[in-house]
C-alpha cells in the first residue's frame, strides 16, 4: 500500500448559464463527486514498474487480465472503450508505462485542458490521448484494449452470452459504475412482513445487474470466509421485478 498525494481535477465547461442551472445543488454535487479522481494520476509516476495495470476499486476480475500488459501493443497507455460515448475510453482499467515526468505532464494538462465532466476521464481523453479512437494511426503512444477488460455490470450478462454465441473470449472485468453498487444493495435490503424490499434505484436496475451482483457477492463472502448468503433472495427479487 502506497500513500499518494491528492490531486483535484480542474473542471471546465462552456455551458451557457442562461440555459443550464450551474449553481444547482445537483450540478455541484456531480462535480464534487469526481473532483478527487485525478488522484489516480499518481499511478503514472510509479517508475519502479516498467508497466502496470490500474483498476478502479469498483471493479471485479472474473477472468484473466495479465495479457492486457503485453498483447495489445507497445503504447505507453492503453484503455478500453467507454459505453457512452463509445469513441472515448473509460479510465477504470488502464495499462500504463510510468515515467518520471508523467505526473507533471498530467497536472499541466489538468490546468490547460481540464475536464468537462469534472473528473480525470475528461483530462485523459482530451489531453493525454485525444486521438485514442484512432490509436495506432494518429498516436503510437496510445492504444486500445478490447471491451472485455471494462464491461459495465448492466451489460455483462448480455455481452457474455454474445461472446459465447460467437465462440469468443468472455469478459474479464466487470465495472460497477454509477449507483446501485452491490455493496450498497446489500445495505439497502431489509425485511418487512416477510418481503425483502429494495430502494427504487436498486430495484430499477436489478434485472440488468443481477448476474454480476451475484458474482460480486460470491467473491466477497469467499474473501471473508463466510457462507454465501442472499443469493436466492436476489434471484427471487429479480424474477418478481421482471414479472
Amino acid at each position: 500500500i502506497l500513500d499518494v498525494k491528492e490531486i483535484f481535477c480542474n473542471h471546465v465547461s462552456s455551458l451557457d448559464q442562461t440555459e443550464y442551472d450551474l449553481n444547482s445543488s445537483k450540478y455541484k454535487a456531480g462535480l464534487e463527486k469526481w473532483r478527487r479522481t485525478c488522484t489516480k494520476f499518481n499511478a503514472f509516476g510509479l517508475v519502479q514498474f516498467d508497466k502496470l495495470i490500474f483498476m478502479d476499486s469498483d471493479m471485479l476480475v472474473v477472468g484473466p487480465i495479465e495479457d492486457a500488459l503485453f498483447n495489445y501493443g507497445e503504447g505507453n497507455f492503453l484503455a478500453a472503450p467507454e459505453t457512452f460515448p463509445p469513441d472515448t475510453f473509460n479510465s477504470g482499467f488502464m495499462v500504463i508505462r510510468p515515467c518520471s515526468t508523467c505526473i507533471t505532464k498530467l497536472e499541466s494538462l489538468n490546468k490547460k485542458v481540464g475536464s468537462v465532466e469534472g473528473g480525470d476521464q475528461g483530462v485523459l481523453n482530451n489531453g493525454l490521448c485525444p486521438n485514442w479512437y484512432t490509436a495506432g494511426i494518429a498516436d503510437q503512444n496510445c492504444g486500445r484494449l478490447p471491451w472485455i477488460f471494462n464491461v459495465q455490470a448492466a451489460n455483462y450478462e448480455s455481452y457474455r452470452t454474445l461472446c459465447r454465441m460467437g465462440g469468443s473470449r468472455e469478459p474479464s472485468v466487470i465495472h460497477f459504475v454509477g449507483d446501485g453498487k452491490p455493496w450498497t444493495l446489500l445495505l439497502a435490503e431489509y425485511t418487512q412482513n416477510g418481503d425483502t424490499l429494495l430502494n427504487e434505484i436498486a430495484k430499477s436496475r436489478l434485472i440488468e445487474v443481477v448476474s454480476s451482483h451475484i458474482l460480486w457477492r460470491k467473491a466477497f463472502f469467499r474473501a471473508i470466509e463466510e457462507p454465501v448468503v442472499h443469493i436466492q433472495t436476489l434471484l427471487k427479487l429479480a424474477s418478481s421485478v421482471q414479472s
